[in-house]
């Protein structure tokens, strides 16, 4: 092992015991903007997690009680979620209320889907029970009665289309995740919020 490789395998170490989240190739966030919108996209809590200088940069601090993961655990423990997955063709429907997100965010174990809404696209069927389990309770309150519970929606209602197969999944996130990139680059350098 070299030098310089030993130096960022002993830099590695130290972010995960210190409890340091930075930018998946190991370097702080350019900019506080830029380590807001990954505590956004992670749904860290901003009781349990900060943002604060980090080397030339910026990073997601965790207190000790926030349970952080190492991104190699995180992405070990999807993969073996999706490893014999069944793949499905769904169309999220468009924002039904002006407080819903502009795209579906799905998590597992730390690693996030960004689904475009109206848009026929594949997920895995752990990401699909996700979805199937995301819901919130409907109220209704009539004139004079106290406000009673009515029943559960969707937080995020899709309709499904088919199956699809492993490699179609994959080639589509490929170019998810290419284009999910350039737009989370465009925001850094404009510095305008999402």
């Amino acid at each position: 092992m070299s030098q310089e490789q030993n130096e960022k395998s002993q830099e590695h170490q130290q972010e995960q015991e210190q409890n340091v989240i930075v930018k998946n190739d190991g370097t702080p966030f350019e900019t506080e903007q830029g380590a807001n919108l990954a505590m956004g996209r992670k749904r860290l809590s901003s009781d349990l997690y900060h943002i604060g200088a980090y080397k030339t940069g910026f990073a997601i601090f965790a207190s000790p009680d926030a349970g952080v993961k190492s991104n190699d655990n995180m992405q070990h423990d999807v993969s073996e979620a999706l490893k014999n997955a069944e793949y499905f063709r769904v169309v999220f429907q468009q924002k039904s209320s002006p407080n819903d997100e502009r795209d579906v965010i799905l998590s597992l174990n730390g690693a996030s889907l960004v689904i475009p809404r109206g848009v026929e696209t594949i997920i895995p069927k752990a990401y699909k029970e996700i979805a199937d389990h995301a819901v919130v309770e409907q109220h209704q309150q009539l004139a004079g009665q106290s406000r009673k519970k009515i029943g559960l929606r969707l937080t995020y209602p899709y309709v499904p289309i088919g199956i699809a197969t492993k490699q179609q999944y994959e080639a589509m996130k490929r170019d998810g995740d290419a284009t999910t990139r350039a737009e989370l680059k465009r925001i850094e350098t404009e510095g305008v919020a999402r």
